[in-house]
């Protein structure tokens, strides 16, 4: 179930918020789905001429009950935070890659700031993978200034299975370094809770 946590700054995590063979089984729809060749050249990586660290991972067609399931257990969540009927889950695949030129530094995502351009009051990760991969500093780490990775004071693990929640306010400092690179495919199910 959702577990609270408080430091640096509010946040929730839900262990198994899938089995572990559900998890795997979107984390091997999505390397079937992935373009290899595209990822490979980091041509997949490129936004409007710009280098991004992630990119999404389409046309991830899965079983009915799955996707029930991981909506129903969202909204759950979302629920219990105050947040019924005051907007949507949307969500999407993702991959990201490597690349130390273009890390992603620490930043908050406001929704007071940036909810009219659509971005979530809530955001969601959640982690799939292989289960053999060394997941060493995959996760998400959490800071407490925007663009300073010295105020670096927690690391989300990169756990398949594991799902990642945090309202998007002016705490929640959040982004990757990937100091062990990344030896695999970091696939995961990103969410954001938007206006109706």
């Amino acid at each position: 179930m959702m577990n609270k946590h408080t430091d640096p700054w509010t946040f929730y995590t839900w262990d198994s918020f899938i089995t572990f063979d559900e998890q795997k089984y979107l984390y091997d729809r999505c390397v079937d789905k992935l373009d290899k060749e595209k990822f490979e050249s980091d041509e997949l990586f490129y936004l409007n001429g710009e280098l991004q660290n992630n990119a999404g991972v389409h046309s991830i067609c899965h079983e009915h009950a799955l996707d029930q399931k991981i909506y129903s257990q969202l909204y759950e969540m979302s629920d219990k935070l105050g947040y019924a009927d005051k907007g949507k889950w949307s969500c999407a695949y993702n991959i990201t890659k490597n690349f130390p030129q273009k890390q992603l530094y620490p930043h908050n995502d406001d929704y007071e700031k940036l909810g009219q351009y659509g971005a979530g009051m809530l955001k969601v990760l959640l982690y799939l993978g292989n289960g053999t991969d060394d997941y060493t500093d995959w996760g998400t780490k959490l800071y407490t200034e925007e663009y300073n990775i010295d105020s670096f004071e927690k690391e989300i693990e990169f756990n398949p299975g594991t799902c990642f929640l945090f309202e998007a306010n002016k705490y929640s400092y959040h982004g990757t370094q990937f100091d062990n690179g990344i030896n695999g495919y970091r696939f995961c199910l990103m969410g954001e809770y938007v206006d109706k």
